[in-house]
């Protein structure tokens, strides 16, 4: 069995609680994806994007991206660049 929901409203999550009480362990799809669902709720976007997967690691800031000995990390409000001498190497969208 699939619990398949439009939305992940208050009704939903009711009704999700209720049938894990009741001990039915089943996978749950949300159709309107507003960006707040539990980590065990999928959505259609998600699933055939590849977001599910979890990256290895943690995000870190582009200020502590490792780069070689001399090379540069600049930035704006906009975007950040790694540079080597004067040439770009990595250009980072914020």
């Amino acid at each position: 069995m699939i619990c398949l929901f439009d939305r992940y409203d208050q009704a939903s999550f009711d009704l999700l609680r209720s049938l894990k009480a009741t001990g039915l362990d089943c996978p749950v799809v949300v159709v309107q994806d507003d960006g707040y669902l539990s980590p065990d709720v999928e959505s259609p976007y998600s699933y055939f994007t590849g977001d599910l997967d979890t990256p290895e690691g943690r995000p870190i800031y582009f200020n502590l991206v490792p780069k070689p000995h001399l090379w540069e990390i600049r930035s704006s409000n906009v975007n950040g660049e790694i540079l080597d001498m004067i040439q770009i190497v990595l250009f980072i969208i914020l």
